[in-house]
């Protein structure tokens, strides 16, 4: 995503040698005034670095605030490499926030391939965006009734990212990058030969991991063995998939007098 500036004051901020000569010009403490206007010397970034990441979390929502759309990997170099993680947490948390409210969510893949390093961190801000939504639960608190009619695969993320597969009842597939799976994904190098198995059935669809070696992730959460709903996010390897689920209603025999 581009970044642009917001004003001139903005990037004068995020210079961090700026930050430096602030925290030097900055008023003493009381610790500091009792000591006799001696300063304390204190251990390099370790005081700084808290009130790094809070400007730079500040900075990041202000430029989401005004359209600006920042890149969270540019805020990453403002921080000793040892906090890098804390703020992408925090940066990432923010950017999915503000997203969730425009209904512009992004694809869980999309930050999988430009940040690998931080897969898990990816992987659980996810998870707990989707504990937050109020759909989620209201879905798998009530069981449905009907019968599986069709179910479609699409393939949003990942190098293969673009068709869709449809599948009746009675259908058993396995997803993987080997010779041995009926749906084969080759140019993922993150999917194991053999990852997952999707059953479907008339009374539901269900996702077994095949002893994978990244495993297999339902909406981010990590799984062996999950029956699915419609609407669910599939993340196996570096492929995301989205199900979904047509159904018909159960009619039941009534006896009439």
């Amino acid at each position: 995503m581009p970044h642009s500036s917001v004003n001139a004051s903005a990037q004068s901020s995020r210079d961090p040698s700026s930050w430096s000569e602030k925290s030097r010009s900055r008023p003493r403490s009381d610790h500091a005034s009792r000591a006799g206007g001696r300063s304390i010397p204190l251990p390099p970034h370790k005081p700084l670095v808290p009130d790094h990441i809070r400007q730079a979390c500040e900075l990041f929502l202000e430029d989401w605030t005004c359209d600006a759309e920042p890149e969270i990997r540019e805020f990453l170099t403002w921080v000793p490499p040892e906090e890098q993680r804390t703020l992408f947490i925090k940066l990432l948390e923010i950017e999915l926030d503000v997203l969730q409210r425009r209904q512009a969510l992004p694809i869980m893949s999309r930050y999988l391939r430009r940040y690998p390093h931080y897969v898990t961190e990816v992987l659980q801000a996810y998870e707990k965006l989707k504990a937050k939504s109020p759909q989620s639960s209201s879905r798998r608190a009530t069981k449905s009734p009907d019968r599986v009619k069709l179910v479609t695969l699409c393939i949003l993320g990942g190098p293969h990212r673009g068709p869709t597969f449809s599948f009746t009842p009675g259908t058993v597939l396995r997803l993987g990058r080997g010779h041995n799976a009926h749906l084969r994904f080759r140019a993922d190098p993150r999917m194991s030969r053999l990852h997952m198995q999707l059953t479907i059935n008339p009374d539901g669809v269900e996702v077994n991991d095949l002893d994978s070696r990244r495993g297999s992730y339902v909406n981010a959460r990590r799984v062996t063995s999950q029956v699915l709903a419609d609407g669910d996010i599939l993340c196996i390897g570096g492929t995301e998939i989205q199900i979904h689920i047509d159904t018909t209603p159960v009619v039941t025999e009534t006896d009439f007098e």
